[in-house]
């Protein structure tokens, strides 16, 4: 994910090279959490925790799916790093959630497909395939469709398209089409979708 994408913050807020990682009792459907304020200072945020933390549902430890859960949530603590930290933009949920998705692909946690987070993707896709792209809700279909776009891009347009629009000055779509170009493509972000 690093030479993909980019490095998280490194020594980061705790000048400590460690990124941490808390496995605890969260909601049976979560996999895990991030939280971009753990990176600032509790003068900034009280609630900090002020180091590069990952928070990993202990539960799927058991039934084999952490590693996946830890390639995505690893993927926003890198993006808060190079979009946030180093660009100063927010990016829209729904993309950054798109190359969380796409990193369990990108770290080969989804082959075999069978019993993989892929798998559960498109399981999540096929329940409402019309969800909303862009609307972020935080439902199994959110990340099924944004899972099925990553891996469309990916497949289409090579999965560089998910770096650049990361390193893009832009955000949300604009950032895919401008990443899009960038790869030689004259398509529209809704020719695409």
């Amino acid at each position: 994910e690093r030479s993909f994408f980019g490095s998280e913050p490194n020594p980061g807020i705790d000048a400590d090279p460690r990124i941490h990682v808390l496995l605890e009792n969260l909601n049976q459907n979560a996999g895990g959490y991030f939280n971009p304020n753990d990176l600032f200072s509790r003068l900034r945020d009280p609630d900090s925790n002020e180091l590069e933390l990952i928070n990993l549902n202990a539960r799927h430890v058991l039934i084999g799916r952490a590693k996946s859960f830890l390639a995505h949530e690893f993927q926003h603590l890198i993006s808060s790093s190079q979009k946030e930290l180093r660009l100063n933009r927010a990016d829209e949920v729904w993309l950054n959630e798109l190359r969380s998705e796409y990193a369990t692909t990108l770290v080969g946690y989804n082959s075999p497909f069978e019993g993989s987070n892929l798998q559960a993707r498109v399981q999540g896709f096929l329940k409402k395939p019309s969800d909303s792209l862009t609307e972020w809700t935080n439902q199994s279909e959110d990340y099924g469709v944004v899972m099925m776009f990553a891996q469309y891009l990916a497949d289409h347009y090579g999965e560089g398209v998910l770096k650049l629009a990361l390193a893009s000055t832009q955000t949300g779509i604009p950032s895919v089409e401008d990443a899009l170009a960038q790869v030689g493509s004259a398509e529209k972000f809704a020719d695409i979708f």
